[in-house]
């Protein structure tokens, strides 16, 4: 679900990645999405150092808020810069 301020922050299993890393996600419309919905969604990951090479095109991925809920799929790749101005 996203809502109103079209942003949520969870936990994600990455292909290719130890463990559970934040990614913060950013729709383009608010809503509760139903289980089989495509939609498509800005992320960025809290720890980018950890994907380094595990980030390529088609690499899939799980987003967990106490349970798995989601699966996803990269199919597009911006801004992969590991340091903050």
């Amino acid at each position: 679900m996203f809502g109103e301020d079209l942003y949520r922050r969870v936990p994600m299993e990455f292909d290719g990645v130890d463990g559970l890393n934040t990614v913060e996600l950013f729709a383009e419309q608010s809503g509760k999405f139903q289980a089989g919905d495509t939609i498509h969604v800005q992320c960025r990951i809290m720890s980018p150092e950890l994907f380094s090479e595990a980030l390529v095109l088609g690499a899939s991925f799980r987003l967990w808020d106490g349970y798995f809920f989601a699966d996803g799929k990269v199919v597009s790749i911006g801004d992969v810069s590991t340091t903050s101005s």
